[in-house]
């Protein structure tokens, strides 16, 4: 985003199948590129064993 949009953080089910579609709905006058999907990370099992996050996640114990 060049600018901040807040319209496409309100109003949504976080956490349902129905964001993305929402977000795009939102999008649909202004120009915008998917990106490659990658996993949700609501919560500790989202990312405690994904590499990326071994830095952030020492002092927690699974």
């Amino acid at each position: 985003m060049n600018s901040f949009k807040p319209e496409l953080f309100s109003n949504k089910d976080w956490g349902n199948d129905t964001v993305l579609t929402n977000t795009l709905e939102d999008l649909k006058n202004e120009k915008h590129h998917i990106l490659e999907e990658r996993n949700d990370v609501d919560i500790f099992e989202d990312i405690k064993d994904i590499k990326a996050f071994e830095p952030y996640l020492k002092h927690i114990k699974a």
